[in-house]
């Protein structure tokens, strides 16, 4: 049995055993319970419900780490800080329809493999030193079931970890007749009640299927004192499937970060909860602005918001004193359904070491109503 497994049925022992066991959740709007009614009615809501009624005495507790309209690019920036801190012994994970499905080439910059980064999650998580196990979750469009679901499984399945299809799910039941897009979401993506519940009670299959399992083999021993054996060795990690360059990235902000700063200014107001993400970051108001850092690593990203309030100041980015190709960081954001936490890359498969960045506003006006939010930098540890 792979790694992916091996955790699982550690999981389900500790939890028998009546441990003390935290739930995580990484992922976008979906995770963060976008649509729900009420947050114990999203679907880690409920697979806390149902944990907690399939190990009555265990003590459970729930890190829910979802950010709307943000990938696993992000995902693996901020996994450290925003998931594996708080010490997550089972992390369900879903960026299916966050992930484009192929690198991409825009405005002159290159884009990471989604694949690649996702596996950073992966590989991050099962890294980690509370060792947890991991369940994968696809969600997909309810329309079309449309998902970045292959590559995200590729990666899974070379860790044996477990995955389960929401377009498996949902759309053969649509087809059917037994339910209608409307009945399951308001707008063919986010889940509403029903939509969720669905969800959870799929998710928790993979931890009854490894609980049957366990509960037979404690009949064909000597009847199992169903221990937590928590002292059982660990698979050693795979190999990488694609590449481990998205492995240890890490945020830098406020808290952990100092830029030279020329006209921005730090922003140190605390965070009320993951989703509350223009907090702890560097503000810009007026042109010519600047802010110079240097980043480690050889994959680099800024994270800034493009707001609805349009008119917003643009800035430029200079990546190593590169002038011949600056990069565009636009603050204005042309849907309307919110502001939007963008992730632009800097740098991809570049050289490992230290690299320096300058930021300066070059487009701004006295009818601009809103300031440049620069949210955090991402790069390797060092």
């Amino acid at each position: 049995m792979g790694i992916g497994t091996e955790r699982l049925k550690r999981f389900v022992r500790r939890a028998r055993a009546g441990e003390r066991l935290t739930i995580g959740f990484l992922g976008g709007s979906i995770t963060q319970g976008f649509s729900a009614s009420a947050p114990v009615n999203c679907y880690a809501g409920r697979i806390m419900t149902l944990l907690a009624d399939t190990f009555p005495g265990a003590e459970l507790s729930c890190v829910n780490a979802g950010v709307g309209a943000t990938g696993s690019y992000y995902g693996a920036i901020r996994l450290r800080e925003d998931l594996l801190d708080h010490r997550p012994d089972l992390v369900f994970v879903d960026f299916s329809v966050n992930d484009p499905g192929e690198p991409r080439i825009m405005e002159g910059v290159r884009y990471p493999d989604p694949q690649k980064t996702y596996e950073g999650v992966l590989r991050g998580i099962l890294d980690s030193v509370r060792m947890p196990a991991v369940i994968v979750l696809n969600n997909a469009f309810y329309e079309t079931g449309d998902s970045t679901e292959e590559i995200h499984n590729a990666a899974a399945d070379h860790y044996d970890i477990p995955h389960v299809s929401v377009r498996d799910l949902i759309l053969p039941r649509i087809r059917g007749g037994e339910f209608t897009v409307a009945d399951l979401s308001p707008d063919g993506l986010h889940p509403n009640d029903t939509g969720h519940r669905l969800i959870a009670e799929e998710l928790m299959k993979p931890v009854l299927e490894c609980l049957e399992r366990l509960q037979g083999e404690d009949a064909g021993s000597s009847g199992g004192s169903g221990s937590a054996d928590g002292d059982a060795a660990d698979p050693e990690l795979p190999a990488p499937f694609t590449t481990d360059a998205y492995e240890k990235l890490r945020r830098y902000d406020v808290r952990s970060c100092a830029p030279e700063l020329y006209g921005f200014e730090a922003d140190e107001t605390p965070q009320a909860s993951f989703a509350d993400f223009f907090k702890n970051g560097w503000i810009g108001r007026k042109k010519g602005d600047r802010l110079e850092v240097t980043i480690w690593g050889r994959e680099i990203a800024v994270v800034y918001r493009r707001t609805i309030r349009r008119p917003a100041p643009v800035a430029e980015l200079i990546l190593d004193e590169d002038e011949a190709h600056p990069i565009r960081l636009d603050g204005n954001f042309d849907e309307e359904w919110g502001d939007c936490l963008y992730l632009q890359p800097v740098l991809t498969a570049g050289e490992t070491g230290p690299h320096r960045l300058r930021i300066t506003i070059t487009e701004a006006s006295e009818e601009d109503r809103e300031c440049f939010y620069l949210v955090c930098f991402g790069g390797q540890e060092v």
